[in-house]
């Protein structure tokens, strides 16, 4: 029997013909780094090339299953990195580029030719919650909370915020009367 394949920001495990994912940063509750959104991918592959896996399960450790986009790496730092904002005037085409990347990582889980089903426990925010609902079925723990925290700027009371109004606030508030 072959040795499981090694990741770093994830640990994999394939028992009963279910390979379980886990996000293995529970220390910056599974936050997004470049480095994560490159290995997503792979590990996602893996089980998708293996025979014996029938189902994915992607699941995170810790207290939650991903708290989005690690700030740290992404908006705190003064490393060298496409998202770097030391230098005015801001580079949006460099981004977009660094987002849209990200972006084509975690639609892996979308174009997995096997289901994928989202365990999901504790925070599934910002960029957790993109990667939550790229999977097929979410069971959602009872202390789950799934969201975009950023897509409340510029909300008001208005009945013409869009068409994710019935999400936020529920379909009878966002009905336009």
């Amino acid at each position: 029997m072959p040795e499981p394949p090694q990741f770093q920001c994830f640990l994999y495990d394939v028992s009963d013909r279910v390979s379980t994912i886990t996000f293995n940063r529970p220390e910056r509750l599974n936050a997004i780094t470049f480095e994560l959104a490159r290995e997503l991918p792979r590990v996602i592959d893996t089980a998708a090339a293996d025979p014996s896996v029938h189902v994915i399960v992607l699941q995170g450790a810790g207290k939650g299953f991903c708290g989005g986009y690690d700030l740290q790496e992404y908006a705190e730092a003064h490393a060298e990195h496409p998202c770097g904002q030391d230098e005015m005037p801001w580079d949006q085409t460099a981004d977009f580029q660094a987002m849209w990347e990200c972006t084509q990582h975690v639609m892996s889980i979308w174009r997995c030719n096997k289901p994928v089903i989202g365990k999901i426990h504790g925070a599934a925010a910002a960029g957790g919650s993109d990667i939550a609902l790229c999977c097929d079925p979410l069971v959602m723990a009872d202390d789950a909370r799934i969201g975009y925290p950023p897509s409340r700027v510029g909300y008001s009371n208005h009945h013409d915020v869009g068409l994710s109004a019935g999400y936020r606030t529920g379909q009878a508030h966002a009905v336009h009367r």
